[in-house]
């Protein structure tokens, strides 16, 4: 499978997920699986984020299952809590 190309979060928005992680409230988020073709929907707690080669990482709890330290690019994230996820933003990444 080819990797995608990353596409950055609205800078403004990365302040809502640093926010969260600090706050450790449990949130929904809705992303992309690693092909890009379906939707999984969980409830989970922001551990961390991290730049890696100019790609942003969310670092995260799944609640349900207790399953810890998921790491997803922050491209694939469609929503949390209800919000959409703008991207081709300003990015954060400098």
């Amino acid at each position: 499978m080819k990797r995608q190309k990353y596409i950055p979060i609205d800078c403004n928005f990365y302040d809502n997920l640093e926010a969260f992680a600090t706050t450790q409230k449990i949130i929904e988020i809705n992303y992309l699986n690693t092909n890009y073709d379906k939707i999984i929907s969980q409830k989970i707690k922001i551990k961390d984020l991290e730049t890696l080669n100019g790609e942003e990482f969310m670092i995260f709890e799944n609640i349900e299952n207790s399953e810890s330290n998921i790491k997803i690019r922050l491209d694939r994230l469609i929503n949390i809590d209800g919000i959409e996820v703008p991207k081709n933003g300003n990015s954060c990444i400098l």
